[in-house]
């Protein structure tokens, strides 16, 4: 490692794991059995990436029903959550980035149990420094709070320095249109990866393997189509 680049944030989903399938599975079931409504698993690929709040708003949820479908929701994935795969060469690229000396931390929309749970179940808990998710009951459920945890935690840990936090910008806000940060990078699949990190000042790689479209990556950073070019660019910055 040759440059200011010191720690890496992870998104998991379509980025780490290959769980778009039982995300789009637990909708529609959820849909159906909640709402009465019958749609093919195809339809709910728009919706892998989102905090589940948004999501139960999107498909017009009452506010007042949206905890009780998220339940609903939790109910039926945790019981089919272990069987989520990595995505090929996910395990030997974390290996490859930490022995590079750089350090890593996931920062997920998922719930911090789940993220943790997840990561052991997978094998890959022991390449990160900090496994950062949601938190309801702290105010903490879209993917810019996971990131200024995440943020946070690293600098408690002396991975990352204080003094070169940024000041927050509204979520929307164009990484190119701000300062940025070079000490810390995010990879996700989706333009939620992108703009809660950019709030912070931190640019975004986004995978091509994942959910998001040509038009998303427009907005990234960078992007690779490869497991194997998303740990030569890491591993090279």
């Amino acid at each position: 490692m040759n440059s200011s680049l010191r720690a890496v944030l992870f998104d998991i989903d379509g980025t780490l794991t290959d769980s778009a399938p039982l995300i789009r599975t637990t909708l529609a079931y959820v849909m159906r059995e909640k709402s009465g409504l019958d749609l093919p698993e195809s339809s709910y690929s728009r919706f892998v990436g989102p905090p589940l709040e948004d999501t139960f708003v999107e498909l017009d949820v009452p506010a007042s029903e949206v905890s009780s479908y998220i339940d609903k929701y939790r109910e039926y994935y945790d019981v089919y959550m272990d069987d989520t795969p990595l995505f090929p060469g996910v395990a030997d690229m974390l290996t490859a980035v930490r022995d590079s000396g750089l350090r890593s931390a996931t920062a997920t929309s998922k719930l911090r149990r789940s993220a943790k749970h997840v990561c052991e179940v997978t094998g890959i808990a022991s390449s990160f420094d900090i496994i950062c998710g949601s938190e309801p009951e702290l105010g903490r459920t879209h993917k810019h709070h996971v990131v200024g945890t995440a943020i946070t935690e690293l600098e408690q840990l002396g991975i990352l320095d204080g003094q070169n936090r940024l000041p927050e910008m509204p979520l929307g806000t164009e990484w190119f249109d701000r300062p940025v940060r070079t000490d810390v990078v995010m990879v996700g699949d989706r333009n939620f990866d992108t703009y809660g990190a950019a709030v912070h000042g931190i640019r975004t790689i986004l995978v091509d393997w994942g959910e998001g479209d040509d038009a998303e990556k427009k907005h990234a950073w960078r992007h690779v189509s490869t497991v194997e070019e998303l740990t030569q660019l890491l591993t090279s910055l």
